[in-house]
């Protein structure tokens, strides 16, 4: 039960049941089962980010490996506590774990074993001022992964490469190796998407050709029931209801065959949904740590704008992922969401700035809400940025409402005001102003800006499609 709960990412619930697991095992003298129940602890808490509670289970499990003689174990848990020191940067003890680690699984023939522990320390070495080895041992690790097909190794060689050139402000490298590693992941979820679709192309088919055999069998039967009826008249009721019973098979056999491919529709479509949203989330981890070592604020400044149009994105195809409706954002949830999560990218303290929000419960469908979305996202991010200078309190507006055959959409601020003739001057070169005015046509929307007492942007979108 606990394996199965930490399985499922109900780690803390996990670690009640092994705990029970481990008094039943010392009361039976089961000591390898003790040391597998403790090293299970460690792995729960360690997914907690509970580091020293994770180190304390690993040295449990260890003691009994060691008592044991079981060599295979005291390996194991050497490069799982390798992994708690790295994060808690002790990479001397990190480095110490998983030399002993790589001996033993030398020692044991364990080829591939040792290759992931030899990516890891080979991050550790370059973290320790070993820079030039280490990345000699995780260059030898990826090379053994690609060429022997081992994705866990290849990934993780992929991971700490990064890592080590990003310690030493090789940004460049940096930046390769996590593209190759976001590659890479992709094309292990594709080839689980190809193997997943082929599993139901396969089952779709037998069921497929066993309707066809049921089908023709309905036939036969049929047509042994027409025959029969030349001599025998007096069974035609009898003929009449089975033909008509035989319809309702067919018509019910159709649906179900209807219904099996819609699901395997659904399931593709949920699936690039997620790979688009996790694309996503890579562009905006990859900015996140490109404005980490930027000092210039306006290049700071224009890396943060484009991580919140990623994100407005994202959480598009978050919501698609999710919901029942494939085609379709419940644009009143999806707003105030895309709201909060601005104040809290520019780190608005919770009370300065009020958002309110007047939004109709519709649903439209994703061609419409993308260009809304970066729409409302470049407008709240200039009310954040300007309105409010110095520390001054107010609030922000964001409404959208259906009337007459059009989408009225409002974003409204009681701030210093904002300069009208800017975002509509033709040599304005505010790329946020030329997406607006893009979206703008896009949308067929007129476009009013009153900014004499704080900024009201109005929108009349004339161009617009509900989801289906």
């Amino acid at each position: 039960m606990g394996g199965l709960l930490k399985d499922s990412g109900r780690d803390s619930t996990a670690i009640i049941y092994f705990k029970e697991g481990i008094v039943v095992a010392e009361a039976h003298g089961l000591k390898m089962d003790a040391a597998n129940l403790y090293g299970n602890i460690g792995d729960a808490f360690f997914k907690l980010d509970n580091y020293d509670e994770a180190a304390d289970f690993y040295d449990k499990a260890m003691q009994i490996d060691e008592e044991e003689n079981s060599l295979w174990g005291v390996g194991m848990i050497l490069h799982k506590k390798s992994e708690v020191y790295i994060e808690q940067k002790r990479f001397k003890d990190a480095e110490q774990s998983l030399r002993k680690s790589l001996d033993i699984k030398k020692q044991m023939g364990h080829i591939e074993d040792a290759a992931l522990v030899s990516s890891a320390l080979g991050y550790v070495m370059s973290e320790n001022g070993q820079y030039t080895e280490g990345l000699k041992l995780l260059e030898e690790s990826l090379a053994f992964g690609e060429k022997e097909t081992l994705v866990q190794v290849t990934q993780n060689a992929l991971k700490y490469m990064a890592q080590a050139h990003e310690s030493q402000q090789r940004y460049f490298e940096a930046n390769e190796y996590n593209k190759k590693y976001s590659d890479y992941m992709n094309e292990m979820r594709e080839a689980n998407v190809d193997a997943k679709f082929l599993e139901l192309q396969s089952k779709y088919e037998a069921k497929e050709k066993a309707i066809q055999i049921e089908l023709l069998n309905t036939e036969n039967e049929m047509t042994n029931l027409q025959l029969a009826t030349a001599s025998r008249r007096n069974l035609f009721l009898g003929l009449i209801s089975l033909l008509f019973g035989g319809l309702l098979i067919t018509m019910f056999r159709m649906y179900q065959k209807i219904k099996e491919q819609n699901k395997i529709k659904d399931v593709l479509l949920r699936e690039i949904h997620h790979r688009v949203k996790n694309n996503l989330q890579v562009i905006s981890s990859l900015l996140n740590l490109q404005s980490q070592n930027v000092s210039n604020p306006e290049a700071k400044e224009a890396i943060l704008l484009g991580k919140t149009r990623v994100h407005s994105m994202s959480l598009i195809h978050q919501d698609l992922y999710k919901e029942d409706n494939l085609k379709g954002i419940e644009m009143n949830e999806y707003l105030v969401k895309l709201s909060n999560d601005l104040f809290s990218t520019y780190n608005i303290s919770q009370g300065s700035i009020q958002l309110d929000t007047d939004i109709d419960n519709i649903q439209l469908d994703v061609e419409t809400v993308i260009p809304i979305g970066l729409i409302v996202n470049e407008l709240i991010s200039n009310a954040l940025k300007y309105a409010f200078p110095e520390g001054q309190s107010g609030h922000i507006l964001v409404s959208l409402k259906e009337q007459q055959g059009k989408l009225q959409l409002k974003v409204e601020d009681n701030g210093v005001g904002f300069d009208q003739t800017k975002i509509l001057a033709r040599d304005d070169t505010s790329f946020g102003h030329f997406m607006i005015d893009i979206f703008r046509h896009k949308l067929g929307a007129e476009l009013h800006i009153d900014g004499s007492q704080g900024t009201k942007v109005d929108l009349q979108i004339g161009t617009y499609k509900l989801a289906s």
